[in-house]
C-alpha cells in the first residue's frame, strides 16, 4: 500500500511531531495495510520541531547570580536585578537551593549575557509552559 507524502505529513503534524528528513519510497512502500507506515511510527518518537525552541521567566529576588553551571561553587559569570526577563533554554538538576534542585540554562538573547550560564529555579517565576529539560 503507497501512502503519499503529503498524508504522512499531515499525519505525523496531526500526532503533535514531523520526522527529521523526508521518508523514503521504501520506507513508505513498507507499511501494513491500514496501519501507519514505519516513518510516521518514528514521527511519533521525536521531539516536535515545531515547539518553541525557548520560554520566558521573570527574576523574583532582588538579584540572581549567573553560573558556569546549575551550582553555587561554579563561577559567577553576572547577574540580574528583580523583575528582569529571562531567555531560558531548558532545565536541569543542580545544587538544591532552598529544596529546588531545578536550575535553568540561559538562552542567547539575554542583555549583558553571552554564552552558556545557569540561574537557580528558586529565583525565577515562569512566565508559560515549563522548559524542556537538557541533554
Amino acid at each position: 500500500m503507497h501512502i503519499p507524502s503529503r498524508a504522512l505529513f499531515t499525519a505525523a503534524l496531526a500526532l503533535g511531531a514531523l520526522a527529521a528528513s523526508v521518508p523514503s519510497a521504501s520506507a513508505q512502500s513498507a507499511s501494513v495495510p491500514g496501519g501507519p507506515s514505519a516513518s510516521a511510527r518514528a514521527a511519533t518518537t521525536q521531539a516536535d520541531p515545531l515547539a518553541p525552541r525557548y520560554v520566558y521567566g521573570r527574576v523574583t529576588s532582588s538579584t540572581i547570580t549567573v553560573r558556569s553551571r546549575p551550582t553555587t561553587h561554579s563561577a559567577a559569570k553576572g547577574i540580574y536585578k528583580r523583575g528582569y526577563r529571562l531567555q531560558i533554554e531548558c532545565w536541569t538538576r543542580g545544587q538544591a537551593i532552598h529544596g529546588d534542585r531545578t536550575w535553568y540554562k540561559l538562552g542567547p538573547r539575554n542583555q549583558n549575557w553571552h554564552g552558556v550560564g545557569y540561574v537557580a529555579g528558586h529565583y525565577v517565576r515562569l512566565l508559560g509552559a515549563r522548559p524542556v529539560r537538557c541533554r
